[in-house]
């Protein structure tokens, strides 16, 4: 890479802060060949501003000039990265990397820089992604295996931490395996004995808010089981008989009927079954004895074709160990226009059984708050009877899917993608 060199801007003048702060980035690697930065408003005039990437790993610092594009301007900025092969971009993201901004005469006299800012990697990664690629824990067809696949380009270090149980207070893994790297893609193979075992990553990237290497747990971003709120990944196999209901193969996909779609949430749609364990569940469509069950029966015998559920997969707003929920206390007599209703349900939103889960945390897990037990494999096999006794009803079954937000991100306990 090039030494501490700029490229004079293409403005004559303009202005700004100082020395400004670099713990809240402003820089964002949009794609492999452009950052966006926003400078921050002006105390000093600068009359040939230069861009510098930064990276620093150990003592070594390397800089590469950065390009502004003929229509930046102040305060938004857009900048050229030089052309980087694929194998120099993937080296550079696991770096200390910052922006920093000179003009001529500190460059000349190695003062330090007039401004320093992170940069966050969400737009470079989104380009350098490969979704065809397998990735998440599964059992491999040829050998008495698990191979975990984990995609975290700007990962310094993973390592897979392995618990035998599924309870918080076994905070301590039974294993700790260093994962190796390929391209982005962090993998190793496990032995077939951790099937129903729960999982960790623990990833070690440099913080662009920080600006320093931390190191974070995480659970698996492609998990298909999960331990109570969502605290941990199972290792599960998703073809085993115990997760099947019978006859499952014989589902039906897909329908070439004119649809007639019902839709609804499955916790309103069965809090007042007068089986326990059908209340909020998905029980309370595969029991044929439910209120629910019955239900739709009749409107599928009037012509209903589809279910539609609200969220079903794992989403972060209501605890799954029921004994942890909680409930507004209302009282009665209250006027029309009382914000009372309103406080008292504020005060347990967070405790209390009811959301319609438009929070997710991990797409591809059902919500362990409908299941029997949201320790483990339970949630799999339950919804699996769910949607066959659906079939068997003559309803197909339309999933409602959150995939364009997540529920809590950064360094949040329930951030999974960004790390």
């Amino acid at each position: 890479m090039a030494g501490l060199v700029g490229l004079l801007a293409p403005l004559a003048l303009f202005a700004w802060a100082p020395n400004a702060s670099a713990t809240t980035p402003r820089a964002e690697w949009v794609s492999a060949d452009e950052i966006t930065l926003t400078t921050p408003l002006n105390t000093q005039i600068i009359r040939q501003p230069e861009f510098l990437l930064v990276s620093r790993k150990g003592l070594s610092v390397e800089s590469l000039p950065l390009h502004p594009t003929p229509e930046s301007r102040s305060p938004s900025w857009r900048l050229t990265v030089p052309i980087l092969s694929l194998a120099q971009l993937l080296s550079l993201i696991k770096k200390d990397l910052s922006i920093e901004i000179r003009d001529a005469a500190r460059r000349a006299s190695n003062e330090p820089p007039l401004d320093t800012t992170g940069i966050r990697l969400t737009g470079v990664l989104d380009k350098l992604s490969d979704l065809n690629q397998p990735l998440g824990c599964e059992p491999k067809a040829t050998t008495p295996s698990i191979r975990c696949r984990l995609w975290s380009p700007a990962a310094r270090r993973v390592e897979l931490l392995i618990f035998d149980q599924a309870d918080l207070s076994s905070t301590a893994p039974s294993e700790r395996l260093s994962m190796t790297q390929n391209e982005g893609t962090w993998e190793i193979d496990i032995e077939k004995r951790h099937l129903g075992h729960f999982y960790l990553y623990e990833v070690t990237v440099f913080w662009p808010d920080s600006m320093r290497e931390e190191t974070h747990l995480t659970t698996d971003p492609w998990s298909y089981s999960l331990s109570a709120n969502s605290q941990k990944s199972q290792f599960i196999d998703l073809g085993q008989k115990n997760l099947t209901p019978p006859d499952w193969s014989q589902v039906r996909i897909g329908s070439k009927r004119p649809p007639v779609i019902y839709e609804t949430h499955l916790r309103d749609a069965s809090a007042l079954e007068t089986t326990p364990l059908n209340q909020g569940r998905y029980r309370a469509i595969s029991d044929s004895t439910s209120l629910f069950h019955r239900h739709l029966k009749r409107l599928a015998e009037a012509g209903l074709t589809h279910l539609h559920l609200l969220p079903v997969f794992d989403f972060g707003s209501v605890p799954e160990v029921r004994s942890d929920w909680s409930t507004a206390v209302i009282p009665g007599g209250l006027q029309r226009d009382s914000f009372t209703p309103q406080e008292a349900i504020g005060k347990v939103r967070l405790q209390d059984s009811y959301n319609w889960g438009y929070d997710p945390v991990h797409l591809m897990v059902p919500e362990g708050s409908y299941a029997t037990d949201p320790n483990g494999s339970a949630r799999i096999l339950e919804f699996r009877q769910m949607v066959k006794a659906l079939d068997e009803l003559g309803l197909g079954l339309v999933l409602d899917v959150v995939f364009n937000h997540t529920y809590q991100s950064g360094r949040e306990p329930l951030s999974v993608l960004i790390k």
